[in-house]
């Protein structure tokens, strides 16, 4: 639900929100513009206003709506501030209870981050072989597909030892991960070329690990419980 207060006609709207996506959602009128004339009445009845949120940082979002389906033409367009802006000479407006919720929101995604491991993986993107993909087995478990150029996250949300493994023609390789809750890992997944191809499994550091993969292909994204 969400309730929309407008003090100065001492009134409170009533709607009811379906999120249709992570940045898209629908408002149906349910109270509180009973005051209103008619024809509005009527057309907060018959129709959905849809919100696409366009932008999100720490400091604002912005959005459109429209009437009945996003692609409709747009009824409003605006900003909805997080954290005030400057005043014009330049000083921050003070907003104690929009920088209280800034901060509880940081500290509940750190904590949330601190409880498992992030594994980064990756396989650079190459014409040799660029066909053959292979599973990485994570404990003995399929954990995802490695494709030419693919780039995977993975959340390990117990701490200790993983084994890391994958096969395709030859043996199979194998390593061994030491988890740690808050820490991330950079793994390199490359293959031979030959009559029997072998996967290669390569842990980087966190400097050269982030910059390669960043510059992997294909983005994906896959969470391992």
């Amino acid at each position: 639900m969400q309730r929309e207060q407008i003090p100065a006609k001492k009134e409170t709207v009533l709607w009811e929100v379906e999120w249709l996506s992570e940045c898209v959602y629908t408002l149906k009128y349910q109270s509180g513009a009973e005051n209103h004339p008619d024809a509005e009445q009527k057309f907060l009845a018959k129709h959905l206003l849809v919100t696409e949120i366009l932008e999100v940082n720490e400091n604002y979002l912005t959005f459109r709506s429209a009437v009945d389906k996003v692609k409709n033409s747009t009824i409003l367009q605006d900003t909805i501030w997080i954290k005030q802006r400057q005043s014009p000479g330049g000083k921050a407006v003070s907003n104690p209870n929009a920088d209280s919720i800034l901060a509880a929101r940081i500290h509940i995604r750190d904590s949330l981050e601190a409880t498992y491991a992030t594994l980064y993986v990756f396989r650079p993107g190459k014409f040799l072989n660029s066909l053959k993909n292979y599973n990485l087995l994570v404990n003995g478990e399929p954990a995802c597909v490695i494709s030419n150029g693919c780039r995977l996250i993975l959340k390990l949300h117990k701490a200790g030892a993983y084994r890391l493994s994958a096969k395709v023609d030859g043996p199979e390789q194998t390593l061994t991960l030491d988890a740690k809750p808050g820490e991330s890992y950079y793994l390199q997944c490359q293959i031979t070329w030959g009559v029997t191809s072998h996967p290669i499994l390569t842990m980087l550091d966190k400097t050269v690990g982030e910059g390669t993969f960043n510059t992997a292909e294909k983005p994906g994204l896959l969470h391992r419980e």
